[in-house]
Parts: structure tokens; C-alpha cells; sequence
């Protein structure tokens, strides 16, 4: 018998993270929501759920996700959006340049 949300996997659910909230990693049905992962939950402890940085998918807890890992391409590696950068959507991010910034590198020969 099923009891989702008691801290405890059996064999019906994929995750149990203690409570029958969703967005969290652990839906109200204990199932593994998209763009989380679950672990180290048994018949004794509950799931742990962390979001997973990089794939694309946008989950309540990130400010962007562009598909990647890497930090200054406007949405840092923790998916929260960079400064001096702006996202159009959660998965297209850019760093602004500034006037100066084309200026100096207009003097010293680099392409902005």
C-alpha cells in the first residue's frame, strides 16, 4: 500500500521527499518531476531533490536555464540570471555591452 508522502519509498512510488507538495522535486503523486532529480530516499529515509542545472528545462526554483553549465554567457552555471545580462525567454539569455565597452574596443581593435 502507497502512503506518498511519508518519507518512505515503496514499490508504487519513483520518490517520497516527505510531503504531497508539488515544484519541488517530488510531485503529490511521488513521482520525479521533469527537470529533478531524486535520490538517497529507502523504505527507511526520504528523497533528497535537487534541480538539474544546464538541461533546458525551467523549474520554479531557476531564473534561466540556456541548456549549458557555463557562467558568463548571461545565465550563470546555478541558473540565475547574470548581471549586466537580460533573458528574453528562460533559455535565451545575452549579456549587454555598453557604449563605453564598444568604444574601448573600438580603440584597441575588438570586434563587440
Amino acid at each position: 500500500r502507497s502512503d506518498c508522502g511519508d518519507g518512505k519509498i515503496d514499490s508504487s512510488e519513483d520518490c517520497d521527499d516527505g510531503n504531497k507538495r508539488n515544484d519541488d522535486g517530488c510531485s503529490s503523486k511521488c513521482v520525479t518531476e521533469t527537470g529533478w532529480k531524486c535520490s538517497g530516499g529507502s523504505s527507511a529515509n526520504e528523497d533528497t531533490c535537487s534541480y538539474i542545472t544546464g538541461d533546458g528545462i525551467l523549474v520554479s526554483i531557476e531564473e534561466c536555464d540556456d541548456s549549458n553549465e557555463k557562467n558568463g554567457d548571461g545565465c550563470s552555471s546555478k541558473s540565475q540570471v547574470e548581471s549586466d545580462s537580460e533573458c528574453s525567454s528562460s533559455s535565451k539569455c545575452e549579456v549587454k555591452v555598453f557604449l563605453a565597452d564598444k568604444i574601448v574596443a573600438n580603440i584597441f581593435g575588438y570586434l563587440v
